[in-house]
């Protein structure tokens, strides 16, 4: 288990770094020890309890190094709450409000009122209403002491306005998260959920208040999506852009959920071959990072380059413009460099894969091997078990298009074995060795070409797993047209 301590101080964003380092520096002339540990831990490239003691035990804190990493913790934390007191809306009306309090416990009452007065066009203008119970406690609060004929109107009536605007966004609210919760379980929902889920749904109105609107279309789209509703899903993250567009960018929430929606909405795009849309959107993905409001977004550099290399790639290989993704293969070399310990596993063994398909579909099968062989170095079947599987699939094959028959002996024993008990699941891997072998025996042209036609009648339908991973009815059809 990571040590929290590290887990914070990976997690800083580049901004986030700098102003910690102002407010560590601030009025000192030298670091103070908190600092010195600081550093320590943001240039380890994993967390080692040991290294990390071997590193500072010549410090004069060294004896109670528990307690500077606790100053550590609380420092940060500390300088987290100031940095995004001054970049984030919410953080801005939350001081606000107390900045009214302080104003009236020392008799200033109409400061007060003035300052309150802001807040409350600020929770109005940008429907903060989570913000009203507080806002309202202030003006009773005024109101006891020094009443204005503004107090005239009963203060009721006014505080039950804001708790209407809570109790509308209640209902989608509770079906939004009952879908993602759902959702985040990667189990298909049975029929009559679904139909359920629907029935709620179509009972909620649309409702005025943009935060209404923007769970109401997210509600939609993964409705839309676990019915496998492509269309649906795609329209729906498409009006929730539009919301999320017209929301303050720095309101709390705004940028990570215009960046997950966006990366949705492509991938619906994607599904249905939308190829000016995808294009359009994949062009506002990358711009996000130029953007002040996306800045704070812990990792959004390695997250672009993640998504809109996989969504880009993806593209090129459903419609088969093999020539224009090997352009685009210097870029994920350099990408993968870079942000290598910033990526899931999953998303390098994606990435890794999409690479090799595109050099191995392009006849360059041994750089195709510089992409796949760590993946079949690494072996990690419980991460994305599917990849690494297709992965290992398409190794043997740059290998067979090499001739390195010896070793190819090696890998093809290997993978039956890996796979032997899971033939019903993976037919189609299993047949391929056996093609592979019988060709490797047979060394007459027109023996040779009988199999590779056979093997190419035996693929099965388009869109089956091994078509989508491999893209063996092209690769097939190039040995065919061979002379």
């Amino acid at each position: 288990m990571k040590d929290k301590v590290y887990q914070l101080v990976i997690s800083l964003t580049k901004s986030e770094q700098r102003y910690f380092h102002r407010y560590a520096h601030q009025h000192r002339q030298e670091a103070p020890n908190y600092w010195k540990i600081y550093e320590v831990m943001s240039n380890m490239k994993a967390w080692d309890p040991a290294l990390f003691n071997e590193m500072l035990q010549d410090q004069p804190f060294y004896t109670h190094l528990a307690v500077v990493k606790t100053q550590l913790y609380e420092r940060l934390l500390d300088a987290l709450h100031l940095f995004h007191r001054e970049n984030e809306l919410e953080e801005q009306v939350k001081r606000g409000l107390h900045q009214v309090y302080l104003l009236h416990r020392r008799g200033q009452q109409h400061s007060a009122r003035q300052h309150l007065q802001k807040q409350r066009k600020l929770i109005e203008k940008h429907q903060l209403w989570i913000f009203w119970p507080e806002l309202m406690n202030l003006e009773y609060l005024l109101a006891e002491r020094s009443p204005t004929k503004a107090d005239e109107q009963s203060w009721s009536e006014r505080y039950q306005e804001g708790l209407n605007y809570l109790q509308e966004s209640l209902p989608v609210a509770q079906l939004r998260a009952d879908l993602v919760q759902l959702h985040l379980q990667r189990v298909r929902p049975e029929q009559t959920q679904l139909q359920i889920l629907e029935q709620r749904l179509e009972a909620i109105p649309l409702g005025e208040s943009p935060a209404n609107q923007a769970d109401y279309h997210q509600a939609v789209a993964l409705l839309s999506f676990m019915k496998r509703d492509a269309v649906a899903a795609g329209q729906a993250n498409a009006d929730l852009l539009q919301v999320l567009e017209e929301l303050p960018p720095h309101q709390r929430s705004v940028p990570e959920r215009y960046l997950s929606t966006l990366y949705n909405y492509l991938i619906d795009q994607l599904q249905l071959n939308n190829t000016e849309a995808f294009r359009e959107g994949l062009e506002k993905l990358r711009q996000l990072p130029r953007r002040k409001a996306f800045r704070i977004i812990r990792g959004i550099d390695a997250k672009i380059f993640e998504w809109s290399l996989q969504l880009e790639l993806n593209h090129l290989v459903q419609n088969r413009n093999y020539a224009v993704a090997q352009s685009l293969l210097p870029r994920l070399e350099e990408g993968l460099k870079d942000y290598h310990n910033k990526l899931a596993p999953q998303a390098v063994a994606g990435l890794r894969h999409l690479g090799g398909l595109v050099a191995f579909l392009n006849g360059y099968a041994e750089r195709a091997l510089d992409f796949i062989t760590p993946l079949y170095q690494e072996s990690r079947p419980s991460v994305a078990h599917e990849i690494y599987h297709y992965a290992e699939l398409l190794y043997i094959l740059c290998h067979f298009e090499l001739q390195h028959d010896q070793l190819l002996e090696h890998l093809m024993t290997n993978f039956q074995r890996r796979i032997r008990n899971k033939k019903d699941h993976f037919t189609h891997s299993w047949s391929s060795l056996q093609y592979i072998k019988a060709l490797q025996s047979t060394f007459s042209r027109s023996g040779r070409q009988e199999l590779w036609q056979n093997w190419l009648d035996d693929l099965p339908k388009p869109g089956s797993a091994i078509l989508i991973y491999l893209h063996l009815d092209h690769w097939i059809g190039q040995q065919l047209a061979r002379k």
